[in-house]
């Protein structure tokens, strides 16, 4: 990522974009998979387990109910990736538009 964006000076939109393209296509596919599959077992994720896990949020609900959803364990480093990417893309704010007053990065 680092090389992407800071050796190839590739433009934030252009990289979340790319990322987002990639990533979330199947993740939608296997979310929808699973909810199915599991849907009628004790294995269950629920309306707010799936909706979480296709929101890059289901960190949070894991962390809010203090317990994972066994069909989605390993979303959580999806989640926690977008929320860096999230923080990523508001770094250049803080300090662009003080300086320059705009937002064209």
């Amino acid at each position: 990522m680092a090389d992407i964006l800071f050796v190839r000076k590739m433009p934030l939109r252009v990289f979340f974009f790319r990322r987002f393209s990639r990533v979330y296509p199947v993740l939608l596919l296997f979310v929808c998979i699973n909810a199915a599959i599991f849907w009628s077992t004790p294995l269950t994720p629920g309306v707010v387990g799936v909706l979480s896990a296709l929101s890059f949020t289901l960190n949070y609900l894991i962390i809010d109910s203090g317990s994972f959803i066994p069909v989605f364990d390993h979303i959580w480093s999806l989640c926690v990736e977008s929320t860096a990417m999230s923080c990523l893309a508001c770094w250049p704010a803080c300090f662009v538009v003080p300086i320059t007053g705009s937002l064209d990065f």
